[in-house]
């Protein structure tokens, strides 16, 4: 259901746009999820496709891109993604058998808890890039 509610959020955004810009149709939609929001992309494309029916936007060819989840530390400006960490702190959250829901995708806040600068091993951390967002919208103005 998370993706639902994420595509619903994506396909209003996308419709204001239409209406603000007076666009005569909506060719191409390119979204980046954060690989740290664990989506399942194939029910949120299917979800943007779903409720896209009925709108101007039922023709729209969605592109879903998945990104890197960066962070960086306001102790010593160090920049990481998702990637470099997250063996550790799954470790750190599931024991040694690797196998529990990662809650930080589900309350980003709780990265300032579980997730350190490798550098300086600082808490005070922030992220660069999280979450879902509409990267380019490729339209048709009307006359």
């Amino acid at each position: 259901m998370h993706e639902y509610s994420l595509a619903y959020g994506i396909i209003m955004s996308i419709l204001d746009l239409v209406r603000e810009k007076k666009l005569k149709s909506v060719k191409e939609v390119e979204i980046e999820v954060n690989d740290l929001a664990q989506i399942d992309l194939e029910i949120f494309k299917t979800a943007l496709n779903e409720l896209s029916k009925d709108t101007p936007l039922e023709d729209t060819r969605f592109i879903i891109r998945e990104v890197s989840t960066m962070f960086r530390c306001h102790s010593c400006n160090y920049e990481w993604s998702w990637k470099d960490i997250k063996n550790d702190v799954i470790k750190e959250l599931c024991g040694d058998d690797g196998e529990c829901d990662n809650p930080i995708h589900l309350s980003p806040s709780l990265a300032s808890v579980y997730v350190r600068c490798p550098r300086c091993g600082s808490l005070d951390i922030e992220f660069t890039n999280y979450g879902v967002r509409i990267s380019k919208v490729v339209g048709e103005v009307s006359d």
